[in-house]
């Protein structure tokens, strides 16, 4: 994994002290603020384009935009809050 897609790789536990209530809702405002769908994944695309071109992956910042950066995290986070929700049983687990 590139230093980009690291940066959006968030842990799930954290996630786990929320009620599923909570958690459904937090994650579909984070949606909502950035305008993801409620089942967002890490975007593997940059990933994917640095494997390709190795040794590149280790010199190239991130170049995208501050606000495609920033939805990036918020999909790491709305992925890692659906798995918190599936392992807790919840409904409404995307």
């Amino acid at each position: 994994m590139t230093k980009a897609t690291l940066n959006e790789v968030v842990s799930s536990i954290p996630y786990d002290r929320y009620s599923c209530a909570e958690l459904t809702a937090l994650r579909n405002q984070e949606a909502s603020r950035f305008g993801l769908p409620r089942d967002a994944k890490i975007d593997q695309r940059w990933a994917e384009w640095i494997r390709d071109h190795p040794p590149l992956g280790s010199i190239l910042p991130d170049m995208r935009s501050k606000t495609a950066r920033e939805a990036g995290k918020a999909r790491g986070r709305i992925a890692a809050m659906n798995h918190s929700l599936r392992r807790q049983g919840c409904e409404g687990a995307a």
